[in-house]
């Protein structure tokens, strides 16, 4: 049980996490670290992107990351891992890890979203040894949306991002300013350098949202930007721990955000039937990434 489980009406702790939330962005955190970012332990989330517009339809998480929230330490380090990697999902044998999700929203009669995150973190748990704290999901009906309330980011792009075969993945080196739309594009286009470019993509903006919320002006409204993308984000972390978290962000700093994925562990293969999959050694792989989100590599 949370400390806010004994209320009793949903309206109330919505009400109760509207003003707690308010008073943080009143004093940018400030006023709030003494009872509630003082935490000395960390969390380890899981986040999912679903490739899917469609509610009813087939839903295979796209996107998948682990992220080790430290609050004391004020850091967060977020780890790829890409859905092709072949896996064990527990009761079900082995498949390719964003199979996980469908596999739980398929054995739920209500096609309940809790159960096919559960499924995808007990997959993490059983495969890495990660026991995940909460989740938070979105899709590609949703993202746009979280990224066009903050007014759009702005991204330093590595190199011109150009697809032929989908025009509007044409993206120049160089600063820029990415809308909703573009930047579902952005982090969606692979034609020309696969999953690790799509992978680099995606965390150029989220860090690039990360810097837009600790902006004076947007971590301001983030008692109406919450309010307004209340479906836009699905997640089941506690609204105490949400808290914690919110009242880390304005004294996150770019240093201690950290990204990075786990291609250079894996290799190419295919299954019996034929199915293109990541395969990675199992005696070292948990073991690797424990040690990254420890903060033990870099």
């Amino acid at each position: 049980m949370t400390s806010l489980d004994h209320l009793p009406l949903p309206i109330t702790r919505r009400r109760l996490f509207g003003l707690s939330l308010a008073g943080i962005a009143a004093n940018r955190g400030g006023a709030f670290e003494g009872t509630l970012a003082q935490d000395t332990g960390s969390y380890t989330f899981l986040v999912l992107g679903l490739d899917t517009r469609e509610e009813n339809a087939d839903q295979r998480s796209d996107i998948i990351m682990v992220s080790r929230v430290d609050v004391a330490a004020n850091t967060v380090r977020v780890l790829s891992i890409p859905r092709d990697l072949y896996v064990e999902i527990p009761g079900y044998g082995d498949d390719k890890i964003n199979a996980a999700y469908q596999r739980g929203l398929a054995s739920s009669p209500d096609l309940d979203w809790e159960v096919a995150a559960s499924r995808t973190a007990e997959t993490i748990d059983h495969n890495f040894g990660l026991s995940i704290d909460g989740a938070a999901i979105t899709d590609m009906n949703r993202f746009p949306a979280i990224i066009d309330a903050v007014g759009g980011v702005d991204v330093d792009n590595p190199y011109t991002v150009d697809d032929p075969d989908w025009p509007e993945a044409s993206f120049p080196t160089g600063m820029i300013h990415l809308d909703g739309d573009q930047a579902l594009v952005f982090t969606r286009t692979r034609k020309m350098d696969g999953d690790g470019g799509r992978v680099m993509r995606q965390h150029l903006v989220l860090e690039a949202l990360l810097v837009e919320l600790q902006t004076p002006e947007t971590f301001a409204r983030l008692p109406d930007l919450i309010a307004s993308l209340a479906g836009a984000v699905r997640t089941d972390i506690p609204i105490d721990v949400q808290l914690r978290l919110i009242a880390m962000l304005p004294n996150l700093a770019a240093e201690s955000l950290s990204f990075t994925n786990i291609d250079d562990q894996l290799w190419a293969d295919y299954t019996a039937g034929g199915a293109w999959i990541y395969q990675g050694d199992w005696s070292t792989l948990p073991g690797y990434v424990q040690s990254w989100l420890d903060g033990e590599l870099e």
